[in-house]
């Protein structure tokens, strides 16, 4: 049998049974394997130098592994190895891949003579130049070529496996970035962001060209990639909020399952634009008269701006330090939401949210709700939208509730009594919030009547 099909077997498997253990006895494993291989490419090459060595990579499993065995073992012509970089067959190039490599092992004054050797073959020196181990040389290699070559090494360029202390992350991305590839200098980000160094204002760009221009690589970023990403902006305190809150708009669906989306909630309590903005994502002008199907990227959106505006439980005026509603500010907001509100003719939707974002006011010193800034904001400027919106948020911020099968509505009269007695405390000063607080009440009671009715049938129905 030649020895040509005799030993490929060494070449099927990236780490082939040799009788030895892999994971106990590694060292030995891979010194034989080493010296397995080294004999076999030797019996092969006998059988008709470099040609047949490239007829058996094209019948094994593992030509890359076939072929730096070749390299390190044989002396091959590198010059006519090199000369199949850039071939269409697959395995070929492997081989010819793997055997410059091992034969060079990335040393740049190895390689300088045959990346000079190939002028005119911009794939070839391009390939060549990805095996540089010194990156900064390879770097300004590429660039001193051609534009091409340039171009296709950085195309090929693959970032990763450069030890956990990689000096270079900042510029390797910077120039990923710059060759287009995002989601790439976004991938090998991510993995250093314990690290501290990351450059932030290269985040924000490979993200931000990454959503405006696209990019056939964003595959490679993974959920759990871009929130690690978005987290570190957040914690930095060289990104200002207005810009954080645009990047995490954009990438709220790519976010983990339960994302912070605090800095958004923020940007919406602070900005009549941005809130504008996302009501008009979800809601159509109240007097439109077209109808037409939304795109997907449309629907995406929708549903990233309800999903937000469910979450949003900052009222608009809110004084970080104290927590404390700051009334000026919270009328000032209103305006100028209100006024942009009747440019997107959505005024009335955009009214009701803005009562249910008041529903998560703080109580005043004395445990009274809402907040007495949020009482005088309803007084003046609430309109049936913004109270019937605060009923609702009321309602719904209490969430979902639990109970014994026969525990009937206790939970709901302690609820009702509550808020009728904030109604008695401010019915005097502040009567629409009054109304709105008994209107609770109400609400409250004839539930838990319903419930004292469900939990008798309970009881009844276990006597029989």
């Amino acid at each position: 049998m030649p020895a040509s099909l005799s030993e490929r077997w060494l070449f099927d498997d990236l780490m082939p049974d040799l009788g030895i253990k892999k994971a106990s006895d590694r060292d030995n494993y891979e010194a034989e394997l080493s010296r397995l291989r080294a004999d076999a490419v030797r019996a092969i090459s006998t059988e008709g130098g470099l040609r047949v060595l490239l007829e058996v990579a094209q019948q094994i499993k593992e030509p890359w592994s076939f072929g730096y065995a070749s390299g390190a073992t044989l002396d091959l012509p590198l010059e006519a190895v090199a000369d199949l970089l850039d071939t269409d067959i697959k395995s070929v190039s492997d081989f010819a891949t793997a055997a410059v490599r091992a034969k060079t092992k990335g040393d740049f004054t190895e390689l300088e003579p045959l990346i000079d050797y190939f002028e005119g073959r911009p794939d070839v020196q391009a390939r060549l130049l990805l095996m540089v181990d010194d990156l900064p040389r390879a770097w300004a290699a590429a660039e001193a070529a051609s534009t091409e070559v340039d171009a296709k090494y950085w195309s090929g360029f693959y970032p990763f496996g450069r030890g956990a202390d990689f000096p270079l992350v900042n510029e390797t991305a910077r120039r990923l970035v710059e060759h287009r590839r995002w989601a790439t200098a976004l991938d090998l980000m991510s993995h250093f962001v314990e690290n501290g160094n990351l450059d932030e204002a290269l985040v924000i760009e490979a993200f931000t060209s990454m959503l405006r221009e696209g990019d056939p690589e964003t595959r490679v970023l993974s959920q759990y990639e871009i929130t690690n990403l978005v987290t570190f902006l957040r914690e930095s305190d060289r990104v200002d909020d207005g810009t954080l809150a645009r990047l995490e708009w954009q990438l709220l669906p790519a976010l983990d399952s339960h994302p912070d989306t605090s800095t958004l909630q923020r940007t919406l309590s602070e900005s009549p634009e941005f809130f504008v903005e996302v009501i008009s994502l979800i809601y159509r002008p109240r007097t439109a008269t077209e109808e037409r199907s939304a795109t997907e990227g449309e629907k995406n959106m929708a549903g990233n701006a309800w999903r937000l505006l469910h979450e949003w439980k900052r009222v608009p005026g809110t004084v970080d330090a104290t927590h404390e509603v700051d009334l000026d500010a919270l009328v000032a907001w209103s305006a100028k939401a209100r006024e942009l509100l009747k440019e997107a003719d959505r005024l009335e939707v955009g009214e009701s949210q803005i009562g249910q974002v008041l529903a998560y006011s703080p109580a005043d010193e004395d445990g009274t709700w809402p907040a007495k800034a949020v009482r005088d904001f309803i007084e003046a400027h609430g309109s049936k939208k913004v109270l019937d919106g605060l009923s609702v948020g009321a309602y719904n911020k209490r969430g979902v509730t639990s109970r014994g099968m026969t525990e009937g509505g206790t939970q709901e009269y302690n609820l009702a009594e509550r808020y009728a007695k904030w109604a008695g405390t401010v019915k005097a000063q502040w009567p629409k919030t009054a109304r709105v607080l008994r209107d609770l009440a109400e609400g409250y009671r004839r539930e838990g009547q319903r419930n004292d009715e469900e939990a008798q049938r309970v009881q009844e129905g276990f006597r029989l």
